[in-house]
């Protein structure tokens, strides 16, 4: 159905759809920090280095070294294989953030802004914050405010702008469901993201993409690198890699599987809010009630864009292991530790193909991180972007 995911797990259809980074400061944590036994861990796995479809991970000695992520999280690090970052961990993990010991502080009102972007659209965004610029990219059926509680810490550090592409919430709907098939291209949502960040006068940016999102936001730092300066990528659908994994095509068959399903009911005139819900239920019935009124808001405020998702979707986007490997600016691969073997497979071959890149693994997260591990996730890109 979603490249071996629940759907209760998933909120885009995913074939549709001390050796760590370097902290740059010789404060060393050692104050707050829990008993090993008492914590989840965040790990931190570094590529490039790809054997039988998995990032390869290097413990640093026989200690398990760590810094203070949010309450109940610690951060444990993996070495780069291959001679990059080679001081003493205890060297270079620091608090370079207050908001990863701390609570943020607060942050201006969020402005909503529509801004010109690709011929014949507008997108709407809100901003937050002060500091650098990050841009951030919702995936399938989410919209602006998926992202809402990790801005909340993200914008303790930067000038977080959560976009809305087109057709999501609240942009406007074309006149005819025609047209909205014929819009809704990865390539058009990245033209926009591009023109909205040249548009906002701050390029290079940071840019984080999630789900559908992260495909958009890997198009965007494929053809237009001058316009990112960091780039995290939680959990992409950047299904083309699959291809020449083992047991990849299985994957990326079933999935489509499940998609033409849900284009034959979007085209036959069937309530996408009905969709959505069954999505969610059929697995476990009651599963999409049981989510916080926000959530369901904002899948059900975009669930009619399932059709031109399903039918436009990530698996018929080329996107290679020649292009990541093109990438130079650093990356960040998030993922979450309960997500399924698709993901899994994904982000093992980007932290293989991308030159400088690390991935962090978050502690009860599946494929929708931005509800299930969201202040985590915003520390550790927080702290992955003060670099």
């Amino acid at each position: 159905m979603m490249l071996g995911m629940s759907a209760r797990t998933a909120d885009s259809p995913l074939a549709l759809g001390g050796e760590v980074m370097a902290l740059g400061t010789s404060r060393e944590v050692r104050q707050n920090v829990p008993p090993l036994n008492q914590v989840a861990s965040a790990s931190l796995t570094g590529g490039r280095g790809l054997g039988s479809g998995e990032g390869r991970r290097v413990r640093t000695g026989t200690l398990d070294h760590s810094i203070p992520l949010a309450p109940g999280a610690t951060f444990r690090s993996t070495a780069k294989h291959g001679g990059a970052m080679r001081r003493p961990l205890s060297a270079v993990i620091a608090v370079v953030l207050a908001g990863c010991a701390s609570a943020p502080a607060p942050a201006p009102l969020p402005r909503q802004e529509s801004h010109p972007a690709a011929p014949g659209g507008r997108i709407s965004s809100v901003t937050e914050g002060t500091g650098p610029p990050l841009f951030i990219i919702h995936g399938g059926w989410g919209d602006q405010r998926s992202f809402a509680t990790s801005a909340k810490v993200l914008s303790a550090s930067s000038t977080v702008t959560r976009v809305s592409i087109r057709l999501h919430w609240p942009n406007p709907w074309p006149t005819t469901d025609d047209e909205a098939y014929a819009t809704y291209k990865v390539a058009t949502h990245a033209a926009d993201v591009a023109a909205l960040i040249q548009a906002s006068g701050r390029a290079p940016v940071d840019l984080l993409g999630h789900s559908y999102g992260g495909l958009v936001a890997a198009v965007v730092a494929r053809e237009r690198p001058d316009l990112v300066r960091k780039l995290v990528l939680v959990e992409p659908t950047v299904t083309w890699l699959l291809r020449d994994q083992p047991g990849g095509e299985n994957l990326v068959a079933g999935a489509q599987r499940w998609g033409e399903k849900m284009l034959k009911r979007a085209r036959s005139g069937e309530d996408p809010a009905a969709i959505v819900r069954s999505i969610y239920d059929d697995d476990e019935p009651g599963t999409f009630d049981a989510f916080p009124e926000a959530r369901r808001e904002v899948l059900l405020a975009n669930a009619r864009t399932i059709g031109p998702l399903v039918a436009n979707g990530p698996s018929k986007v080329p996107f290679t292991c020649q292009d990541a490997s093109r990438m130079r600016m650093p990356v960040l691969i998030v993922e979450g530790e309960r997500t399924s073997k698709g993901p899994q497979m994904i982000d093992s071959v980007l932290l293989a193909c991308v030159p400088s890149s690390r991935r962090a693994v978050l502690p009860n997260a599946g494929h929708t991180i931005q509800y299930d591990a969201p202040e985590t996730m915003a520390r550790v890109v927080a702290w992955f972007l003060a670099q």
